[in-house]
């Protein structure tokens, strides 16, 4: 009998890696035992492939559990602790929401309201905008704002500008009509932030600190631009250490420290108690940061949904993310930290993750499959999603515009197995679930895509997707050779006409037109490289006068090109065959909004 009960104790261990782990349920939430047991073999199996992790675990407002794993300076291996600093990157965006719902509370707002009634009329009048929107179009990340791309972070902290002329500076314009899109965006996130300042009269992070971080105790918290209201957590920041580790090595950012201009979308820093109390308010029956129970009730509820669809997309500034159950919350990333909260709104149990690496998806989001379970449906045949889309977060209008063609775009194509679909840049797969829904599974991150065939679009996490056109996508990928060949040639063909003037031999007309239609080309290309390296130039007179600047260039182009078609209009091939180039390069001009600041 005991040689028995040996092997099957030997049997369990043998095979318990390979059983799943459960998901908790509402009462686990309350038993630090159980949650370090869920805990030990995920935090175990993972310590080579990690810094610093610092877990809370809490339920029905109250904090139940906190863990701190790893070292913040792996190289002095200095371990983290209840007193280590981290930055909570975009999750700082939820202390907007929160001040917004609190001023509705007072009826100093109202979300259904156009934002631009609560902004001073001298400041309106510089913004960029062809539509009116409401504070809930702000709050859903359906504005209508492209991507900034005026310098919003800094290596000092003497170069930080106040918010309101940091607004005005990186203001990026509209590019869709307000809810219609969905497109994550800080810009218009730390709008939201100024307009809390106007109708409290107070600065943003003041304003946090008297409503929010005092009522819950947070005193070791900042969301200042440069911690500079509080000590502790100013040199704090200062001993952490970042990093970006995966299983084929580790490379070390050292403090990474860069004051965020736009700081109510992501400076906020502090300790994991801190943060835990925090993020735990979203659970309470009765929180002191409302006066009402319902104002936290109301702030739960989903205020934008997915296309054709009662399904929940947006809670008044929080995303979803299903798992097992149903989570509601916020991640944020910054040049070196990741942090994240998530909770469950019918259990009232949730968890938050502090580490200090860059985009962090293992805690993050993998301890939501840990805690909650995993969300699982069979595959289901759903409509063709093969192609390349682009983010709506990106830049639509303005010389900066070919963004859109390299950063973020999501090329999908089949796999080898029946409704399963892979993205090959991030290493991601999609699995077809049925209904035009899909999962998308990538490092820990697990989340749901909806198509809607209509319109080609992907609704993504927090952004949608656009499918690109055969047409748009064969000028892109043209007008990007065109530019980049215009770099190659010209220096040839200067090299070449040099050589004709030591030799006296004369050029011709055709020679000497195209040079000057390809530099024209060609150093229209190298001033957007030039603005895209030093955009403290955008929208100054010195941008404007480089714009004007560009624009000559384009009618250099377009009068080389009217004269060599008038000269040798009857030797058109050989016209075409010497100037295609600089016309594929003015059509790129073009299509790339080059002209435009």
């Amino acid at each position: 009998m005991k040689k028995c009960l040996i092997l099957f104790l030997f049997i369990c261990l043998v095979f318990s890696d390979l059983m799943p782990v459960m998901a908790m349920d509402k009462e686990d939430f309350s038993r630090p035992q159980v949650i370090e047991s869920q805990l030990a073999d995920y935090l175990k199996k993972r310590k080579d492939t990690r810094a610093s992790v610092s877990i809370a675990l809490f339920r029905d407002g109250q904090v139940t559990f906190q863990k701190q794993a790893g070292y913040m300076d792996l190289e002095q291996k200095i371990p983290a602790s209840q007193d280590s600093i981290y930055e909570w990157g975009s999750v700082s965006k939820t202390l907007i929401w929160v001040s917004m719902m609190q001023l509705v509370e007072e009826g100093k707002l109202d979300l259904n309201h156009s934002a631009l009634s609560y902004l001073p009329n001298n400041f309106k009048k510089q913004l960029h905008l062809k539509y009116d929107f409401t504070l809930l179009d702000m709050m859903n990340h359906q504005a209508g704002f492209q991507e900034t791309i005026y310098p919003i972070e800094y290596p000092s902290a003497k170069e930080i500008i106040p918010l309101k002329n940091l607004l005005l500076k990186a203001n990026p314009g509209q590019a869709y009509q307000p809810g219609t899109v969905t497109a994550y965006n800080n810009w218009s996130a730390a709008l939201a932030a100024y307009i809390v300042e106007c109708q409290s009269g107070q600065d943003f992070y003041s304003y946090v600190q008297k409503h929010i971080f005092a009522p819950l105790g947070m005193s070791k918290t900042s969301i200042k631009p440069d911690w500079s209201d509080n000590p502790f957590v100013q040199k704090g920041r200062q001993k952490g250490r970042s990093y970006a580790i995966t299983t084929d090595g580790k490379e070390s950012y050292g403090k990474s420290i860069s004051y965020i201009g736009l700081y109510p979308a992501g400076s906020c820093a502090g300790t994991l108690a801190d943060f835990a109390r925090y993020c735990s308010q979203f659970t309470a029956s009765n929180s002191p940061l409302f006066k009402k129970a319902r104002t936290l009730e109301q702030f739960k509820k989903a205020s934008l949904t997915y296309k054709n669809s009662n399904e929940g997309r947006v809670y008044h500034g929080l995303w979803r993310l299903d798992y097992g159950q149903t989570l509601i919350g916020h991640a944020g990333n910054t040049n070196g930290y990741s942090s994240a909260f998530w909770f469950q709104p019918q259990s009232n149990t949730g968890y938050c993750v502090m580490t200090n690496e860059v985009g962090e998806t293992t805690y993050n989001y993998g301890l939501a499959e840990l805690f909650y379970g995993a969300y699982k449906k069979p595959l289901h045949t759903s409509e063709e999603l093969t192609g390349i889309y682009t983010p709506a977060r990106t830049v639509e209008t303005g010389f900066a515009r070919f963004f859109k063609y390299t950063a973020g775009i999501l090329p999908i194509q089949k796999s080898k197995k029946t409704n399963v679909y892979q993205v090959p840049i991030v290493n991601a797969k999609i699995k077809s679930l049925g209904k035009n829904i899909y999962q998308q599974d990538q490092n820990g991150l697990s989340v749901l895509l909806r198509y809607q065939p209509k319109e080609q679009l992907i609704e993504n996490y927090t952004s949608d997707y656009f499918k690109l056109g055969k047409g748009e996508l064969v000028t892109a990928v043209i007008s990007f050779l065109a530019l980049g060949l215009n770099l190659i040639v010209l220096p040839i063909e200067l090299l070449a006409g040099l050589f004709q003037k030591i030799r006296k031999k004369k050029s011709s007309q055709n020679v000497k037109l195209m040079v000057v239609a390809e530099l024209a080309a060609t150093l229209v290309s190298g001033i957007v490289l030039f603005l895209l390296a030093s955009t403290s130039y955008y929208s100054s007179l010195i941008g404007i006068g480089i714009c004007c600047l560009s624009w000559a260039l384009v009618i250099i182009i377009l009068t080389s090109l009217a004269l060599q078609l008038y000269n040798e209009s009857k030797k058109w091939f050989k016209w075409l065959l010497l100037n295609s180039l600089p016309m594929i390069s003015l059509v790129a001009i073009f299509f790339f909004h080059l002209y435009h600041l």
